[in-house]
């Protein structure tokens, strides 16, 4: 059933990935909640967010890992991947961006993201 090729490889680990902190951001909501943009937290409460970020992180990985829709999957994590390397960079503003260690890793993360989602 899995294939040791590369596009596997990458899915699987950046599935790991996302089941971690998708995992983490269901069972320890309040832990996440500070990274909650003000923006979206004024139109639904953040605790909600969070947790419905940890389930699209989940379902993704699983779409990843058991190759449903992988192609889309990716480009749903590229989404997601892309809005987290924004918000931890400093926000919507890139004059007030700063680079940090895990923005650097979530950048790393986003690249193999789009890898996996385009057309060799």
């Amino acid at each position: 059933m899995f294939k040791c090729n590369r596009e596997n490889v990458l899915s699987y680990f950046l599935a790991v990935v996302f089941f971690y902190f998708g995992y983490q951001e269901i069972v320890s909501t309040d832990k996440w909640v500070a990274l909650v943009p003000d923006m979206f937290a004024n139109i639904v409460p953040a605790t909600s967010l969070v947790m419905m970020h940890g389930i699209a992180l989940v379902l993704v990985g699983l779409a990843l890992v058991f190759n449903y829709y992988r192609r889309v999957a990716s480009m749903v994590a590229v989404l997601m991947l892309l809005d987290i390397v924004v918000v931890l960079l400093g926000g919507f503003n890139p004059m007030n961006w700063s680079l940090n260690p895990t923005a650097v890793r979530d950048i790393g993360l986003l690249g193999v993201a789009i890898a996996l989602s385009v057309k060799e």
